[in-house]
């Protein structure tokens, strides 16, 4: 009985030293982040969106995208059909 607890008592502490050991001595992964310079540019030839606008008279008009940004010019009348 004695033997099998010496023998559990050291197995323990061997675990115990092994796992110490590896998280003081081990070495952190190294993470390698893509980066690139800040650039303003315009992104009226990049952003192609699709939807339906209906106008109510006195109603606000709300436009969802998933892009932010300031409508500058709507190239299209109330009422006006659109094609491709």
């Amino acid at each position: 009985m004695k033997k099998i607890l010496w023998f559990t008592g050291f197995l323990i502490i061997a675990i115990l030293v092994y796992t110490g050991y590896e998280i003081i001595f081990s070495t952190p992964e190294i993470k390698v982040i893509k980066t690139a310079r800040v650039e303003k540019t315009d992104i009226r030839s990049v952003l192609v969106e699709t939807g339906i606008i209906k106008l109510q008279v006195g109603a606000k008009i709300k436009i969802g995208a998933r892009a932010t940004g300031e409508i500058i010019k709507m190239g299209v009348k109330i009422g006006s059909k659109v094609k491709k």
